[in-house]
């Protein structure tokens, strides 16, 4: 595809050319920007970034950014697959060098798979942990240290609520992991029954989205650990287990590895493809706006 120059961006030489490149831009609102990725494993492969200011790492981000994330993810779940047919879809976020980010903004990709041909492989256990028999479970008397510790460190009353159970409101839950990849490991998800992005009323996954920065600003002051993974798996084909959505949060620790997340593949994705692409997701996007 040609090149198009977007303007004087404040995120130029920060991210690669091509996500700025217009004829690339699948979707846009007034904070994010949705893009092919500029180099695709599977065709709809794309990232989701904050355009409006240098946003290096989930702390400093804006609640509004994640807020605007999650509300198009339910639209580019659709339009990818009206274009393409997938229907499974790893959504992964990294942030700093141990969750390995390496493009200094934060971005979520959205990546299409299948089982017969993955195009990402996630490892929960890369240190062989439960391979070797010693799988770190949640104790009563560790979940209720650290939900007073992210509690505290998010500004919160202490609470004698379940003992898992770190945030909620009225649309969402955060809550500890019973057998977590790491100390601090989260899974946060709607109150609603959302199977599907598709299903997913967006005010929901984006409510889960928008306490990220918060509740890893609060893990990272009570546990020292500054990197984080944020994962979303939607769909058999992409590793979901449960007919209901979940954003897992999970923490990385320094002298161990926690998850390991690698894409597989590599696609060519034409000019008129990508105006498919586009044009779909804005008939999806207005199709939401009368609804």
């Amino acid at each position: 595809m040609p090149f198009v120059n977007y303007g004087e961006s404040p995120l130029k030489g920060i991210v690669p050319d091509e996500w700025l490149d217009t004829q690339r831009r699948l979707l846009e609102n007034a904070r994010v920007i949705v893009a092919l990725h500029h180099n695709p494993v599977r065709v709809g492969h794309c990232v989701i970034f904050p355009k409006k200011s240098h946003v290096p790492r989930i702390q400093a981000c804006d609640a509004d950014d994640m807020v605007a994330i999650g509300m198009v993810l339910p639209v580019i779940k659709r339009g990818l697959r009206f274009v393409t047919g997938y229907q499974c879809y790893v959504c992964v976020l990294r942030s700093g060098p141990l969750a390995e980010q390496t493009i200094d903004q934060l971005y979520m990709e959205v990546v299409p798979t299948i089982a017969a041909q993955p195009s990402v492989e996630i490892d929960w256990d890369p240190s062989n942990d439960r391979k070797a028999g010693t799988e770190r479970k949640l104790t009563g008397a560790q979940a209720a240290k650290l939900v007073h510790v992210i509690r505290q460190g998010m500004g919160l009353k202490q609470t004698t609520g379940f003992r898992h159970v770190v945030y909620e409101t009225q649309g969402i839950i955060a809550e500890l992991v019973q057998h977590p990849s790491s100390t601090g490991h989260m899974a946060l998800h709607p109150k609603r029954l959302s199977p599907d992005l598709e299903d997913c009323d967006p005010h929901d996954i984006s409510g889960c989205l928008r306490e990220v920065p918060r509740i890893a600003r609060a893990i990272q002051h009570g546990t020292n650990q500054q990197d984080f993974w944020v994962c979303l798996l939607n769909g058999p084909d992409a590793g979901q287990k449960e007919p209901h959505l979940s954003l897992q949060l999970v923490p990385c620790p320094k002298l161990k590895r926690t998850v390991s997340v690698a894409l597989k593949g590599e696609a060519t994705i034409a000019p008129e493809v990508a105006r498919q692409l586009s044009d779909a997701m804005d008939a999806v996007a207005g199709e939401d706006q009368i609804g």
